[in-house]
């Protein structure tokens, strides 16, 4: 995050230029407060909230994905609200799935034209915006990750190192997670769940797990991920020693997500992230649609081969699935109205606007 500051004569001209240079920054959700009623995400690089520099949407996920037109006045310091959307996938294991239903609530459930306002204050910690919509809730975002020394929160598995050697999963998704309760309690999920009670140790970095990890059964022999989850179980139950310690890092990476390093005594390695599952810059796939607006075909360009186009109305709802064709979609079957492009890809995901003629 870059912060200018100079030298001007004018405190009030200083304070708006600092206020309209970061709205348009990446923000992490922290909270919503809804009727007095808290809500925190359970990890707060998991939901990015980005405002465009144009002033005329907003785009947010952990989830799903939740987009909004908008109209910002920078010098008021609010904006009118047209249309919030989401997608609708099921989010009913995700760790934030319910406080990501909680945010879009609080855009969604106002009406067309209603404006919000907002404030950007410097806290100890971090910048923080305060947007307030017009029945007096709040939602709180920070610009940057907060987290202390524990490793309490929500976490997605990276990869193993192994006697040196790093092994990764054969499919990563939102599914291969780890959450890491406040009664020192971990569940992490892959193909089968895995639950351990860890006890830490006065002083420091260090626990041990008293009663090893425990995991369902199902048969996973057909899940590309299948091997990994051995390993994964191999490592915290490895050598049945009760009085095994475990050491716990906690890093801050280039892109500003956190990651977690656990390490058993023999230097073997389990590293997890803060990975973002909606929209960030390790995850973010770069390509354009045109002609937007369009009547009949758009063409998708990106230097990386689309996997999955998926297309969803205002509403949310799914309209089309495809796979694209010389990099062309058949749009001339939407009525008209706004849309929203899904494209997948290996290298990530994007979003697109488009506005059918």
């Amino acid at each position: 995050m870059k912060h200018i500051y100079t030298a001007v004569c004018c405190l009030i001209t200083f304070f708006n230029f600092a206020q309209e240079a970061i709205i348009f920054d990446d923000w992490y959700l922290d909270k919503v407060v809804i009727d007095g009623d808290e809500s925190f995400v359970s990890n707060q690089f998991a939901y990015l909230m980005q405002f465009d520099e144009s002033g005329t949407n907003f785009q947010g996920g952990s989830c799903n994905g939740l987009y909004g037109d908008i109209n910002l006045d920078t010098d008021a310091l609010n904006f009118e609200l047209f249309g919030a959307a989401a997608t609708l996938l099921d989010c009913s294991g995700h760790p934030n799935g319910g406080i990501e239903s909680i945010h879009d609530q609080f855009y969604q459930n106002q009406p067309i034209g209603a404006v919000f306002t907002y404030a950007i204050t410097t806290e100890t910690y971090a910048d923080q915006l305060i947007i307030t919509n017009p029945d007096g809730d709040t939602a709180i975002y920070n610009n940057q990750i907060i987290s202390g020394d524990d490793f309490e929160g929500s976490w997605y598995i990276s990869h193993l190192q192994i006697d040196g050697n790093e092994i990764y999963p054969g499919q990563t998704g939102d599914n291969l997670y780890m959450n890491v309760s406040e009664n020192e309690e971990t569940q992490s999920g892959i193909c089968n769940g895995h639950v351990f009670q860890f006890v830490k140790i006065a002083n420091s970095n260090d626990f041990t797990i008293p009663g090893g990890m425990n995991s369902t059964l199902a048969d996973c022999s057909n899940n590309p991920n299948y091997d990994f989850e051995l390993l994964y179980q191999e490592f915290y139950n490895g050598n049945n020693d009760p009085n095994q310690i475990f050491t716990y890092e906690i890093e801050t990476l280039g892109n500003g997500a956190q990651r977690l390093v656990i390490i058993r005594e023999d230097q073997d390695m389990v590293f997890y992230q803060t990975n973002s599952l909606g929209i960030n810059d390790q995850h973010a796939l770069v390509a354009s649609i045109y002609p937007n607006p369009a009547k009949d075909v758009v063409t998708i360009s990106s230097e990386v081969v689309i996997d999955k186009v998926e297309v969803f109305n205002l509403q949310g709802k799914q309209i089309l699935t495809a796979n694209l064709q010389q990099n062309q979609l058949d749009v001339s079957f939407l009525p008209p109205g706004i849309y929203f492009i899904h494209l997948s890809s290996v290298e990530g995901i994007a979003i697109k606007k488009l506005v059918k003629e």
